[in-house]
């Protein structure tokens, strides 16, 4: 049942699906009038629903209606369940390495610190010990990355023996195998079809392909038995600056992005799989990666609601099965501290430790019932600062119903740790520190979903493991996919500059093409091979591929001497890459350097803009500049058969824009504010959204 406050949002989703469509055709982004105007009706409606303030009396407490008139089956099992398998079940471990002998080996460290992260080798199957984490444990879940995928079959044998070494266990559910399978960068199937990412996406200014994107993702990981995705990224990337999120994010308007993302819940749910939109409250108003530091926002609720969580409430209205949360301070709303164990320093509780923010905003006024799930909590913004049995007390008590990778489990003593971590939350229930009610509420939301998506039958679907494997090897990574991430990345590409149409590029001139990392090579001569099977260029074009990753400004003075075009790939991955004099700039200044001596040689000099797209206007001198908004490289070219593992397709597909494959038409789904001659970013804008350029 949808709560008061809900009801209004709602009405303010109606005016969203109007102005989007209904994912036919294709949309323009919303003017700034009508943002605006948006913005000040939901502040409106905020205002008129704010009569019943949350007060730290009423907020957390549990929703009675939620122990009413259950389901027999999930009354069967919660009733049955002890307080320790209550607990494990609002678990969700990762299994990604294995160190078998407990020891600290020379490649775990990085200037002499151990990486756990990085520790042990990959868990590309289940040993004896591996096996027992889901037959001594009653976890609710497990989350899977590249490490443990090698290819389609071994994908879809390692999950299955996880799902029959849980239930050997007699475990009283099915696990929810979870990934982060957004698309684009963000994409853990090794076999699997990338797709071209979300930024990307928006520039094709069609949510059809969106839609479709995500049902193909949805069936491939179907297909190997993955049954959650930890997407679509909800977040919307209002600052430049980020870090962390850029092109994950559609936009940098609240409306598109929550157009987009209800697009992506479609298409996943299409293919029974379940999703997450992330990260409540907002990520993409950070400058600091929460993986790496605790991200400050010092932004009110009231801006909150004007932007941030305006597609979450979308999200909420798709059915979204899961939230999860943010490790980000946001002190105008949650005003407790904590003393960091890193430092002792005071820090404010990030979003996912914040009854405020999970319970009084989202649970209250958003009116979403379905599961709450943290972020990774061995990220260094939990990780680093808080103790671990704090930091679960205080997502528990938050409301938060899944704890995601709470520790590392890679060791046979981390198995010893993972017992005492969950003894130590069942002595705190039983210490009266965290109400059995708020256990029982989570574990309830749990069992429910799993009832929905059939994961309380205490059966594996799919007949016999080989047939499994024989049905993912038609599907994951196939042909057909490969051929619609191509055609849909081509749509993306977007053109801000061509000065003297000098694109499409001449293929009778000698050509350089440059790459910032090494496995973009295979990228570049992925889309020249194209090129010349698409009969777009002769087979003896005179261009040549270099990767520029080590050269230095007085490099750029000779490599591209004799070269009449010269096309390179940027990657910028934050604001200090825009700044020569910078730890991370010296890209900047050897492209600096670059176009300098190309037109001093009479040449012209094309940009192609492959990760965060802010840089282009850094690099105003190009002749003409593509955006791809996806910077994943490439490990092998297609055999003859035209079968590829995983890569993303954007570099390819730009080289092939470049010179004629394909007609840019591309509008830029974000802002490209003008660079201040310190490298910061302006408030004046050099590109507004919706901008790009047609041949």
């Amino acid at each position: 049942m949808l709560r008061k406050k809900f009801r209004g949002i709602a009405l303010m989703l109606c005016v969203s699906m109007l102005l989007g469509g209904c994912g036919k055709g294709k949309e323009e982004p919303p003017s700034e009038a009508v943002s605006e105007q948006m913005q000040e009706q939901k502040t409106e409606q905020k205002t008129e629903q704010s009569e019943e303030p949350i007060t730290e009396a009423t907020a957390g407490e549990p929703d009675l209606d939620l122990y009413e008139n259950l389901d027999p089956k999930v009354a069967e099992i919660i009733s049955s369940m002890t307080l320790e398998e209550k607990v494990s079940q609002m678990i969700i471990p990762a299994v990604r390495r294995w160190d078998a002998d407990n020891e600290v080996n020379e490649e775990d460290l990085v200037d002499g610190v151990l990486v756990e992260e990085k520790r042990g080798e990959p868990i590309t199957e289940l040993n004896d010990e591996t096996r027992s984490i889901f037959t001594d444990f009653s976890f609710g879940g497990v989350i899977l990355f590249a490490d443990n995928f090698v290819d389609t079959e071994q994908t879809v044998r390692l999950i299955r023996d996880i799902n029959e070494a849980n239930q050997s266990g007699d475990n009283k559910t099915e696990l929810f195998i979870c990934a982060d399978e957004e698309g684009g960068n963000v994409a853990r199937l090794t076999s699997g079809t990338a797709f071209c990412g979300n930024m990307a996406l928006a520039a094709t200014m069609d949510r059809t392909n969106v839609e479709e994107t995500a049902q193909l993702i949805g069936k491939e990981l179907s297909a190997v038995g993955i049954n959650v995705n930890f997407a679509p990224d909800a977040d919307v990337n209002n600052n430049p600056g980020n870090p962390v999120i850029g092109v994950r994010s559609f936009s940098d308007i609240p409306e598109i992005v929550d157009n987009y993302d209800r697009g992506y819940i479609i298409g996943m749910h299409s293919e029974n799989i379940m999703t997450a939109a992330k990260h409540f409250p907002g990520h993409g108003n950070t400058e600091t990666d929460s993986h790496t530091g605790l991200p400050l926002v010092n932004t009110t609720e009231d801006e909150l609601a004007k932007v941030e969580l305006f597609p979450f409430t979308g999200c909420i209205y798709e059915g979204t099965d899961f939230i999860m949360s943010a490790h980000i301070q946001y002190p105008m709303i949650e005003k407790e501290t904590y003393k960091s164990k890193e430092d002792g320093s005071e820090i404010y509780l990030p979003g996912t430790l914040s009854k405020k923010i999970i319970t009084g905003i989202l649970r209250d006024e958003l009116g979403y019932e379905g599961i709450t799930v943290t972020d990774s909590m061995v990220m260094d913004a939990i990780y680093k600062n808080f103790e671990p049995m704090d930091s679960a007390k205080y997502a528990i008590n938050a409301g938060e119903d899944m704890i995601l990778m709470p520790i590392y489990l890679n060791t046979p003593d981390s198995i010893k740790t993972m017992h005492e971590y969950i003894d130590g939350i069942v002595r705190m229930v039983e210490d009266g520190e965290i109400e059995e009610s708020r256990i029982d509420e989570a574990v309830i939301r749990i069992l429910e979903t799993k009832l929905k998506y059939g994961l309380l039958d205490g059966k594996i679907e799919g007949g016999s493991v080989d047939d499994a494997v024989a049905n993912a090897l038609e599907v994951v990574g196939s042909k057909e996919n490969h051929e619609r991430e191509w055609e849909i990345t081509e749509k993306a590409i977007t053109m801000v500059k061509n000065d003297g149409q000098l694109l499409p590029l001449d293929a009778s001139k000698k050509t350089l093409l440059l790459c910032p990392a090494d496995n973009h090579e295979l990228s570049l001569e992925y889309g020249v091979q194209k090129l010349k099977e698409d009969g777009y260029i002769p087979e003896d074009s005179n261009i040549d591929i270099k990767c520029y990753n080590e050269l230095t400004a007085e490099d750029a003075k000779t490599i591209a001497s004799g070269y009449e075009n010269v096309v390179a790939v940027t990657q910028l991955f934050n604001a200090a890459g825009l700044d020569p004099e910078a730890e991370g700039g010296e890209k900047a200044a050897f492209l600096d350097s670059l176009i300098e001596t190309v037109h001093t040689n009479g040449g012209k000099f094309v940009l192609i803009s492959a990760r965060l797209p802010y840089d282009v206007a850094r690099y105003q001198d190009a002749d003409a500049i593509l955006l791809a908004f996806g910077d994943r490289g490439m490990d092998e070219l297609p055999s003859e058969e035209g079968s590829i593992s995983i890569y993303g397709p954007n570099i390819p597909v730009a080289i092939y824009t470049a010179f004629g494959g394909n007609t840019p038409s591309g509008k830029l789904p974000v802002n490209i504010p003008k660079i201040n001659d310190d490298y910061s970013y302006s408030d004046e804008l050099l590109y507004e959204r919706g901008f790009g350029l047609e041949q």
